[in-house]
């Protein structure tokens, strides 16, 4: 599952939501995969134990995934179209 990185939403003056669709640029997928990456280094550390087999696998490929997202595509927009989402499951491990 990939996610828009590019959309937006903003309230404008009369209080009205807007979709903004920016530029994609290659800051913008470094801060994402960044990010994603963070968020998963506690489960790469003291938490471990805690994953199946799958959940470790899945995890491993996830963030190769994003370690070689600026290197796998040639220009940021189709990086942005390609960068897989967290899982839903890391997500509630959050929670």
């Amino acid at each position: 599952m990939t996610q828009d990185l590019r959309k937006w939403t903003n309230i404008n003056a009369d209080g009205e939501k807007e979709e903004v669709l920016i530029e994609a640029d290659w800051d913008l997928v470094r801060g994402a995969r960044n990010n994603y990456l963070f968020m998963t280094d506690t489960l790469m550390g003291n938490q471990w134990d805690r994953l199946t087999e799958e959940q470790q696998t899945e995890l491993n490929e996830l963030r190769q995934h994003w370690r070689d997202i600026t290197t796998t595509y040639e220009n940021p927009k189709d990086a942005c179209d390609n960068l897989r989402d967290m899982p839903m499951w890391v997500t509630l491990l959050f929670m």
